[in-house]
């Protein structure tokens, strides 16, 4: 019984075991003492917003209004970037919206901003037969009443609401009767000017606008509060168009409605509100040929990296704050975070599996690259490299130059280059070239290398499975460092960490057969 204690004791004070117990305890003590919600670890959906707009100036001063996003429920700005930095702007908050205003000299012909948006979207049941609301607060009463565009009072509006109206008269019978009419029976058509309420009943044809006022008007008429919302589609892609919808205020809310593309109580994840009411977009000084334009990129993402996306992200454990201080970008922080993973992973295909590449962690770094170029570009990418390599060191070989000069040469001539691609290259691919620029020359250069070696011995099955070895790990490697729910984990609890370095020392003792060994 004591030999047994002991040998138990003793395998026990190994140190694969004693950083997995470690790590075991810490892991119960975080989430006892700090619980983590399954939202942290799900991915979330970001929007990049870049508005960029160009003016003529001909020697005077330039005014340019427009709003941006603010904070709610359900839009949440992470970042915001304006551009250019030495340009004199400010900021109100206004009931209509946040607004900007830029004030340009005579040198500057442009302004624009960049955002980074999480948005998210939501549907409201309205209640059943529920009378429409008769004494309503004070600070309602504007959004019953007549205005220039939305003729409440006008005969033909009234008339029209007859022919249309429910048998029922509750609120959620007369909004579904209002939004079948504006939705179904007024026909969309592109912007081309301002649209009002009578026009768009007369006509039964109407862009959002008109759409959109006719809404409001049909619903005040019937004494339910209603405004305009102006914003922004969030669709992939460039585009000059924005966009308006209604909301209507019902037992306590201001509910979502849009009769242009037939969403009912529902605002969608994807509408970007900037402002209320009846208000124009823009708003500057004439005569400047003022052009805009908004770029938009969807993503998904892990809610760590961004820990403003986190519930209850004040008491969480993170580690991405740390690194982001340091102005690494997402990608960068993810990489950082999941290569001690990937070093087990490639440990445990050589060591356990016998999986044979062209270098140990060389896999590990293409992978890397290709997290900023996309997998297929970042693997194009490394073929051709590989590809140039092989084809300089033959050309040297019959040149009868010896190998550490050889070498030298290659490292050389692929460093050139890609110094001339980049110059070639457009701005906009420059980022992500420059990231596959990044990988490491020398390494390519020494695979190149042993590549040419093994071809001139005639060594083929060597080559063939080296090749696929290579391509696995590469593949598998970029798998992980692209898994959401990985680099949340490792970010939300670094005890993740023990438990690779005891994988590592434990598959570092690792003395028994490889699997292709078995296999062969």
């Amino acid at each position: 019984m004591r030999s047994i204690f002991l040998t138990f004791t003793k395998r026990l004070l190994q140190p694969h075991w004693l950083l997995l117990v470690t790590a075991c305890g810490l892991l119960t003590a975080h989430l006892s003492l700090v619980p983590v919600a399954k939202e942290n670890l799900a991915p979330k959906t970001l929007y990049k917003l870049v508005f960029q707009s160009q003016f003529i100036n001909s020697g005077q001063d330039v005014n340019i209004h427009t709003y941006l996003p603010k904070d709610s429920p359900w839009q949440r700005v992470i970042t915001e970037k304006f551009a250019p930095q030495d340009m004199a702007h400010k900021q109100q908050l206004l009931p209509s919206g946040r607004l900007i205003s830029w004030s340009a000299d005579e040198t500057q012909q442009s302004v624009g901003y960049e955002l980074l948006l999480h948005t998210q979207g939501n549907q409201y049941q309205l209640p059943a037969n529920s009378p429409i609301e008769k004494n309503l607060p004070q600070h309602l009463q504007s959004f019953l009443q007549e205005s220039e565009h939305i003729q409440v009072g006008h005969r033909e509006i009234k008339k029209l609401w007859q022919d249309i109206k429910p048998v029922q008269q509750d609120v959620k019978s007369v909004l579904q009767s209002i939004f079948e009419y504006t939705w179904q029976e007024i026909e969309n058509v592109p912007f081309k000017g301002t649209t009002d309420a009578l026009t768009a009943s007369r006509l039964k044809v109407a862009s959002c606008n008109g759409k959109s006022r006719l809404f409001v008007a049909l619903a005040r008429l019937n004494g339910i509060p209603a405004r305009l919302v102006g914003g922004i589609i969030l669709d992939n892609g460039s585009k000059k168009t924005s966009h308006q919808w209604v909301e209507a205020y019902v037992s306590g809310h201001w509910v979502t409605f849009g009769p242009t593309n037939g969403y009912f109580a529902t605002r969608p994840a994807h509408f970007l509100k900037l402002y209320e009411g009846d208000q124009a977009l823009f708003r500057h000084t004439s005569n400047i040929a003022f052009d805009y334009l908004f770029t938009i990129n969807k993503k998904t993402v892990s809610p760590s990296l961004y820990p403003s996306l986190l519930v209850d992200h004040e008491e969480q454990i993170n580690l991405a704050p740390a690194l982001t201080e340091l102005h690494l970008s997402a990608t960068t922080l993810s990489i950082i975070l999941l290569f001690p993973l990937c070093t087990l992973l490639i440990t445990f295909l050589r060591n356990v599996i016998g999986v044979k590449t062209f270098g140990i962690f060389m896999p590990m770094l293409i992978a890397a690259t290709c997290m900023y170029s996309g997998l297929m570009a970042g693997l194009v990418g490394f073929v051709l490299i590989l590809l140039v390599a092989m084809g300089l060191h033959f050309w040297l070989e019959r040149q009868r130059i010896l190998k550490t000069a050889r070498l030298a040469t290659v490292i050389s001539l692929i460093s050139l280059l890609f110094i001339f691609a980049l110059y070639l290259l457009s701005s906009e691919h420059k980022m992500e070239f420059g990231m596959l620029a990044l990988m490491p020359v020398v390494i390519i250069s020494f695979v190149a290398e042993r590549i040419h070696q093994v071809t001139v011995e005639g060594h083929w099955q060597e080559l063939v499975t080296s090749s696929l070895g290579t391509l696995l790990t590469i593949l598998l490697c970029y798998l992980y460092m692209d898994s959401f729910l990985l680099q949340s984990l490792f970010s939300l609890f670094p005890e993740c960490y023990l438990l690779v370095l005891s994988g590592l020392i434990f598959i570092g003792k690792w003395d028994g057969i490889r699997t292709s060994e078995l296999l062969r």
